[in-house]
């Protein structure tokens, strides 16, 4: 319902004054001083009297028509009922003044004076109709707002809730074949390990993270992968010294893993990656060799990073695949927002 109390304080005294003034019911010259504030405050008690049934009967009737219906139905009934309720109402009243008033008055006063307040009722209905349906539109349009912004944050986190078991199964995957093969580096692996998850949970929740930051996470994890791959993996990155932004935590650990995960490689046939830095973006690229029977995938990758940036940064990744190489560009956020940038768990 419209707020309309400084409606009311205005407009029913003002319509207690012209409609009388312009229909003809009240002959001024008939009254002094105090008879005449006291046939003033009698049509500003009829105005208020119609003013006061008219809400009523569009509240009343509001409830009948559903909100995201066809609103000129709705509006006609408001029209009509109003513009009848405020014809009967005027005209019994009229008829009860000509009683107490000084003057004679004819048929023609009264229809007149019926006639404005009929008017009169029928204009604020549709202003208010329009009020009403301007704050309806806004109230949908801010829930509307509301409901995309959960959904975005929800979907954000499912995604980040995602990374765990993905992270986990690949992580633990390497450790086990180290223990088989190579308990000793099973223990370095261990604390590099620890690192790595170290920095994992500590940006969890987090939306960026400090581009330079995440390359020295790359080096704890690429350690990590040459204690399995050796010479198998060669990785090198460019542009360090242009780390100035931020990305996505964990988003170029991904990308490495994905070339991994996807692309066969040995010491004859290495697996060569680079990581090239620059003001606006952070480009993983490989060689392609795809695997002739990949490991099943979690759909999680590219699509995940790529949800990740559009629903917090309204950005997308760029991919190039050619028959040699295959290479992902992120971009790099220059400024992040404070609202986006959440507090380190700094306990962890």
């Amino acid at each position: 319902m419209v707020r309309d109390q400084w409606m009311r304080l205005l407009f029913i005294p003002l319509l207690g004054v012209l409609i009388p003034f312009f229909s003809g019911a009240i002959t001024y010259v008939h009254y002094a001083g105090p008879a005449l504030l006291v046939a003033q405050l009698y049509f500003v008690f009829v105005s208020f009297c119609i003013w006061q049934g008219c809400h009523w009967i569009h509240g009343r009737l509001r409830r009948l028509y559903p909100v995201k219906g066809d609103p000129y139905p709705k509006i006609l009934s408001i029209c009509l009922l109003s513009g009848l309720y405020g014809a009967s109402i005027a005209g019994l009243l009229f008829l009860v003044w000509t009683r107490l008033s000084r003057e004679t008055f004819g048929a023609a006063t009264l229809l007149r004076f019926v006639a404005f307040s009929t008017f009169a009722v029928v204009i604020f209905t549709l202003l208010y109709e329009v009020l009403y349906l301007s704050k309806e539109r806004e109230i949908d349009r801010n829930r509307v707002d509301q409901l995309d912004k959960e959904k975005a944050l929800a979907e954000l986190q499912a995604l980040r809730n995602e990374l765990d078991p993905h992270f986990v199964f690949n992580s633990l995957t390497s450790m086990s074949y180290l223990i088989r093969n190579d308990p000793e580096r099973a223990v370095q692996f261990d604390h590099k390990l620890a690192q790595v998850f170290r920095y994992f949970l500590r940006n969890k929740t987090t939306d960026l993270v400090p581009l330079e930051r995440e390359l020295a996470f790359i080096d704890d994890y690429l350690y990590l992968l040459r204690i399995r791959y050796e010479e198998n993996l060669q990785v090198q990155v460019r542009g360090r010294q242009e780390a100035a932004g931020y990305v996505v935590p964990c988003s170029l650990q991904l990308l490495i893993e994905n070339a991994i995960k996807h692309n066969a490689f040995s010491a004859a046939h290495p697996l060569f990656i680079s990581i090239a830095i620059d003001p606006e973006t952070a480009c993983v690229t490989n060689n392609r060799r795809p695997k002739e029977s990949g490991l099943p995938s979690t759909k999680i990758g590219l699509a995940n990073l790529d949800q990740r940036y559009r629903l917090v940064f309204q950005q997308t990744i760029a991919i190039e695949k050619t028959a040699d190489e295959f290479r992902v560009c992120l971009p790099v956020i220059p400024l992040p927002a404070t609202a986006v940038l959440q507090k380190e768990q700094t306990s962890l």
